[in-house]
């Protein structure tokens, strides 16, 4: 295998429609649809010759695997488009499923042990890292990172050569990567963040302790990671999970122990910001990616920014913005003015891939350096949990073998952001 790009596929609405069986974060059919479509699109990506050896890996559950689509009303024309599409991926030769057979994180009223927690899914994507250690593994959300550019009906996307533009995005960041993380140089895996990146899931469960989040949808290695390769770093993050949510009995059957918590979803970027970044710090490349706000603005002192007073002591006093830099120049709208566009020109701006050299500059790097070295040397750490579940005994769980996918049997899916 020449690289892969990693996805987390889950299906829950399939023979449990009228049931309250558990479903869990982002679990709404009608995102499925632009799961399916995501996957193609990268599916297609790999038929390119500049890909040629690239896979895509799909992380899912048994129940996903055995109900991929619908198994009632399967006559309407979105049940006919689903099956069309998976019929689609499950034929590809380049596709790979991944499936998590680990009871310790099944949920449901089933006792089945098939159907695992969606956000722990999206968590596991990281293994990957570890499964496949000696070659490009791109972790990617099933709806790409432009789910607002692939939402139309049929065949049909809302910008024209998607699949093209998406390549070129792609193979631009690689080949970005490969000056990026040669030696000397020390970094080998790239995150995305920005300094504005707030939500209620970027704390840490236990100790109350905040920091900018990360997004997990870019995060990129060309392997050579050994902290990952020997399993060590894998551990790290597998013994996160297990510290700070474990499966209870709930109403309606097992559930996730800190479901009402904030910090329940979003469980890949707290990987990130928790585990990864201070495990490894030295190797992590900032990739500066504005999609929840546009930079640019003046660096304030804040709750959510508690960095910025030593930002603005060593004389910085403006956020850059790459994203607004790469609309400078050239044909297309002018300049943002405002810090937040409509989803599909924020998509159709980062998808330019000219905007990567800009999102990639050394000195935006150094920037996301000072402020994560900010979080992982702060002492004034607050206390008491905020968004963890109670400690119950851990069961051992267990992975099956990942395996290419018979073309004619049951099939099934993974995930999103």
């Amino acid at each position: 295998m020449a690289g892969a790009f990693v996805t987390t596929y889950y299906f829950r609405d399939s023979d449990c429609t009228t049931c309250n069986d558990f479903k869990g974060q982002d679990s709404p059919w009608v995102k499925t649809d632009v799961y399916k479509v995501g996957i193609l699109r990268y599916l297609e990506v790999t038929n390119r010759p500049e890909f040629t050896g690239w896979k895509v890996i799909i992380y899912l559950d048994r129940h996903s695997l055995e109900n991929p689509v619908f198994r009632t009303n399967t006559n309407t024309e979105r049940a006919i488009k689903h099956k069309k599409e998976w019929d689609e991926i499950a034929k590809h030769p380049n596709v790979v499923f991944a499936v998590v057979d680990w009871p310790e994180y099944a949920v449901g009223a089933k006792n089945d042990g098939k159907t695992i927690d969606n956000a722990i899914l999206r968590a596991l994507r990281f293994k990957a890292f570890h499964d496949f250690p000696d070659c490009p593994i791109f972790l990617r959300d099933a709806d790409t990172l432009f789910e607002n550019l692939i939402k139309g009906e049929k065949d049909t996307t809302t910008l024209a050569d998607f699949t093209t533009k998406l390549a070129l995005w792609e193979k631009t960041l690689w080949d970005s990567l490969k000056g990026l993380f040669a030696d000397p140089n020390p970094y080998r895996i790239l995150v995305a963040s920005q300094p504005n990146y707030y939500r209620q899931w970027h704390v840490h469960p236990k100790t109350g302790k905040r920091t900018t989040g990360c997004y997990a949808a870019i995060t990129s290695t060309l392997g050579n990671l050994p902290e990952f390769k020997d399993g060590s770093l894998w551990k790290k993050c597998l013994a996160y999970l297990r510290d700070n949510v474990q499966i209870v009995d709930g109403k309606d059957g097992r559930v996730p122990s800190n479901l009402s918590k904030p910090t329940y979803i979003g469980k890949d970027e707290q990987l990130l910001s928790f585990v990864v970044i201070p495990a490894i710090f030295e190797k992590v490349y900032f990739y500066y990616f504005e999609y929840i706000k546009i930079e640019g603005g003046p660096v304030k002192d804040s709750p959510e920014t508690p960095f910025a007073k030593m930002l603005i002591a060593e004389g910085i006093t403006t956020y850059p913005s790459p994203y607004i830099e790469s609309r400078k120049e050239g044909p297309g709208p002018a300049a943002p003015k405002e810090t937040k566009e409509a989803n599909e020109l924020t998509e159709t701006t980062i998808l330019n891939p000219k905007s990567i050299g800009f999102a990639l500059a050394p000195e935006n790097n150094a920037l996301m350096k000072k402020i994560f070295n900010y979080y992982l040397t702060d002492k004034n750490v607050p206390t008491g949990q905020t968004g963890g579940g109670r400690w119950t005994k851990s069961l051992r769980g267990r992975w099956t073998r990942v395996t290419r996918f018979p073309t004619r049997r049951k099939r099934s899916q993974a995930r999103r952001r």
